[in-house]
């Protein structure tokens, strides 16, 4: 049950942050919270089905951070390119 809280709390906080700049990333997500929401729980009273359904939502969680992190690379690379100034220029 703990497991369940924690994914759904995480899955609610990467949803947050993709929800303007990927639809793609907010459908998964969104799936993962429902899936493991804590309120009205989805039994597959089998534990064969949970097991791949745990890996690739791990999986998951891993490739959004490895993505959000590119994201927030070009991002500062873009502020720096418009920050430039004239007075800036050393001549």
């Amino acid at each position: 049950m703990i497991l369940r809280i924690v994914v759904f709390i995480g899955a609610l906080l990467v949803l947050n942050s993709f929800i303007d700049k990927s639809v793609s990333w907010t459908i998964v997500f969104g799936l993962i919270a429902i899936l493991f929401n804590p309120i009205v729980p989805i039994y597959l009273y089998v534990k064969d089905y949970w097991i791949p359904i745990d890996i690739v939502s791990g999986i998951v969680f891993l490739m959004s951070l490895i993505s959000n992190k590119t994201n927030e690379k070009d991002e500062v690379k873009k502020d720096n390119k418009t920050k430039e100034f004239q007075r800036d220029k050393i001549y």
